[in-house]
């Protein structure tokens, strides 16, 4: 074989392993946001998050404590976010935690609060899970170790009869992710935030 036909036949192979690879696709979850306490918060946490390999995005709603996370799970997972959240301190240096919130629908007969919370908690790196069943959705707490993944926690939710809903929402808002309101938003003492407020610089 000579040099042409080798370097024809490497081409043809790196073209059909790009096309097999595919586009990269991203996962979009929300946490729950333990720790913003004023609108100074925000943008410490959502420093923090963006410099995790893989994040792709991070958008706020500070009214609701939620935070949306886009992400390559080939590169970090919804566990992995977790913790490294709690590295990161807010605007009156305490950490951050967060709790992971899935809307869910049952899918089946055998569906129930309570086997869902179960199988959850056999997943490695679940330290607590806790079912809505007004709002239908699951907020999930991680150990500070593990590496629970999303498709693992939606494998445990389809085998007691659970579907995970696609979306980045776990409740409506009426509030923009621009953050356009929340310096006006109270802390958790009550106070308004809009930058006066001590520790809030």
């Amino acid at each position: 074989m000579n040099v042409k036909a080798i370097s024809g036949f490497a081409l043809v192979v790196a073209i059909v392993t790009i096309a097999l690879a595919g586009p990269s696709k991203t996962e979009k979850v929300t946490y729950l946001v333990q720790g913003f306490r004023c609108a100074a918060c925000v943008p410490k946490l959502e420093a923090s998050l963006k410099t995790i390999p893989g994040v792709a995005a991070v958008s706020t709603n500070f009214g609701q404590k939620q935070i949306t996370v886009q992400y390559d799970p080939r590169k970090t997972d919804v566990q992995a976010i977790a913790i490294a959240a709690a590295q990161a301190r807010n605007a009156h240096d305490e950490p951050f935690s967060l709790s992971l919130i899935l809307k869910i629908v049952p899918s089946s007969g055998q569906a129930s609060a309570g086997k869902a919370e179960q199988a959850l908690k056999k997943v490695s790196g679940v330290r607590e899970a806790r079912v809505n069943r007004k709002e239908n959705t699951v907020t999930i707490q991680f150990a500070a170790q593990g590496k629970a993944t999303l498709a693992e926690l939606t494998a445990a939710l389809r085998s007691v009869g659970y579907k995970v809903k696609s979306g980045n929402r776990a409740t409506s808002s009426t509030e923009g992710e621009d953050g356009d309101s929340r310096a006006h938003e109270p802390d958790d003492d009550g106070h308004s935030c809009g930058g006066h407020h001590a520790g809030c610089g």
